[in-house]
């Protein structure tokens, strides 16, 4: 997913930091690799973190293409799963139907 360069993810992403402040990096199932680029650059929480510009992340050491793809896949599922949950609680949702066997 290509990110506009000079706007932070969670304008992109649709998302507010300040949701997130407790959340850290370490709880998401990001790859050892980019939790290690997010401890050696002191970003901790998911609130850090979304506040970034996709350049500024494109910038540390060891983070690349792959990384900001496997981030923003992340948060993708993220979201969906937060739209899921809010759905179930106004019963809107009710799971995929299940399908019979011949």
């Amino acid at each position: 997913m290509d990110m506009a360069s000079g706007i932070p993810l969670w304008e992109q992403l649709g998302l507010v930091p300040e949701n997130y402040a407790d959340m850290a990096v370490s709880e998401l199932p990001f790859s050892i690799r980019i939790i290690n680029v997010f401890k050696n650059n002191s970003i901790t929480t998911v609130s850090d973190l979304l506040k970034l510009k996709p350049e500024t992340l494109m910038g540390l050491k060891n983070f690349g293409r792959n990384s900001m793809d496997e981030v923003v896949g992340e948060y993708i599922l993220q979201r969906q799963r937060e739209g899921i949950a809010i759905a179930k609680e106004q019963g809107k949702y009710t799971g995929r139907k299940v399908k019979q066997s011949p």
